[in-house]
């Protein structure tokens, strides 16, 4: 069988040339080592593709769990970035109200003034009337009474040019003299 084997191997000349002898126990030792490295070699590639395979799931597992922090913390920014919105639309509503009231307030001050200016205007006007006014006789009149001593400025009463002017010789009576000498009291 070998025999026929080696003739339908191209150059089989050469074949035939190197042919040696081997006892069929050597034959047997050789083979036994071939099966017992191929066995080893099966067992060293079983090992290092164990070996792969529980790197390959311990990084699988990994980057699993990195997707899955990820995934988390792209929801917490979603969930921060809702609650920053919604802050941001609140504080924004805050401003627009507080902007308002401002706006409100400015206006209540202007009436304010503008109260405080017609009032004072008013209040001007009044001591300006007050001032241009005939003074209050009756009251200056009332006091002036109060003061009279019995006797005080008959002297007057008894003159000659007053005498005069109360019997309509004169249209006016002027009586000059310097304040406190009692005008008022005898008027």
């Amino acid at each position: 069988m070998c025999q026929t084997l080696l003739e339908t191997i191209p150059g089989r000349g050469m074949v035939e040339e190197c042919q040696v002898a081997i006892p069929s126990r050597e034959v047997a030792m050789i083979l036994g080592k071939i099966e017992r490295l191929k066995l080893l070699l099966s067992l060293a590639l079983q090992a290092s593709l164990m070996e792969f395979i529980e790197t390959t799931c311990d990084e699988l597992v990994t980057a699993g769990r990195n997707i899955e922090d990820i995934k988390a913390v792209i929801s917490s920014l979603e969930i921060n970035q809702r609650a920053h919105t919604k802050k941001i639309e609140e504080v924004q509503g805050n401003l627009t109200h507080l902007g308002t009231r401002l706006y409100d307030a400015a206006n209540d001050v202007t009436d304010i003034r503008n109260t405080v200016d017609r009032n004072q205007e008013g209040q001007e006007r009044q001591d300006v009337l007050n001032w241009l006014s005939a003074p209050e006789f009756d009251q200056k009149h009332a006091v002036a009474f109060g003061k009279h001593a019995a006797g005080t400025g008959e002297w007057f009463l008894r003159h000659t040019r007053f005498m005069a002017w109360q019997q309509g010789d004169y249209n006016a009576l002027w009586c000059p003299g310097n304040p406190g000498v009692g005008k008022s009291v005898m008027a």
